[in-house]
């Protein structure tokens, strides 16, 4: 298992550093607006699909910490290339979240670390239920409307979000059990709005893709795992990966991220105990 986690952490190392490259070499993909919902990015193809994939690099690069202190400087590294990367694109979701999980590193009492763990996973329970499923009822409640324009002095339709999410509610409408199937961009183009190509929600995703039967087996995965970690809730090391988790889930309030790398972290997390065993073994052995 330590292995085959290395092998992933170097990779997702090497991959970092070459988007940086690539930013670097092709500057109209971040300098000039046009051109930033084009297509040529390293990571997804979109600037907003970098976040993803980048959490989740850090995710498992904090797994492998256990195993040496070269790991902790990779780590360190990592984070400022994948910060750095952010803000040339200008992904404020996805930074916004890397430097709340980053931040969240910081903690220096696990008390403070299960709050935050806590709070991050309620916040995107209510504002799925709450904003998410409402579409652009969020728009007609003058509370809200007040609080995102007023306060916060943003979108209230997070850039058009409200309009894919209500559009997108009206299809899973249609098929709320079964679901759609795994539509590409064509499906989209011709089912929902003109300039949504999907829903910029995770799991209004999954509602589309399998309907009910679906999300079911997703929570049922989810609630596998967070099972299997709760005798290694005190180990800092698996309280930083489900903040991982909780973070990755609020950026995928408003993007439709891949499955593979929202069941990676699920993964890393459901193993975990292997990587620790592997470890001690490690150590057993040196003494």
């Amino acid at each position: 298992m330590n292995m085959i986690l290395k092998c992933f952490t170097i990779a997702f190392t090497v991959c970092m550093w070459l988007n940086l490259f690539h930013l670097v070499t092709h500057p109209l993909l971040w300098l000039v607006e046009d051109h930033k919902d084009g297509i040529g990015y390293l990571f997804g193809d979109n600037y907003n699909q970098m976040g993803c994939r980048m959490i989740v690099a850090l995710a498992a690069n904090l797994m492998c910490i256990r195993y040496s202190r070269i790991w902790l400087f990779n780590f360190i590294i990592m984070a400022v290339v994948i910060i750095v990367s952010l803000l040339m694109v200008g992904s404020m979701t996805s930074l916004s979240m890397i430097v709340v999980f980053l931040v969240c590193c910081l903690l220096p009492t696990s008390k403070l670390r299960l709050s935050a763990i806590c709070g991050l996973f309620a916040v995107f329970l209510l504002f799925q239920v709450f904003v998410v499923f409402n579409g652009r009822g969020l728009e007609n409640n003058e509370l809200a409307a007040y609080l995102v324009e007023d306060v916060l002095k943003k979108d209230l339709t997070f850039t058009y979000r409200t309009h894919m999410w209500e559009s997108a509610l009206k299809i899973i409408e249609e098929s709320p059990i079964w679901g759609w199937g795994f539509a590409d961009a064509d499906w989209y183009k011709s089912n929902m709005s003109s300039f949504a190509i999907g829903p910029h929600n995770f799991i209004l995703a999954i509602l589309i893709h399998g309907g009910v039967i679906l999300l079911s087996i997703y929570i049922i995965i989810c609630g596998k795992v967070f099972k299997n970690v709760l005798p290694y809730l005190k180990e800092k090391n698996i309280q930083l990966l489900l903040l991982s988790v909780a973070c990755l889930w609020i950026m995928s309030l408003f993007e439709m991220y891949p499955y593979y790398f929202m069941l990676y972290p699920l993964a890393l997390l459901y193993y975990s105990h292997y990587v620790y065993d592997d470890a001690d073994k490690c150590t057993l052995m040196a003494e």
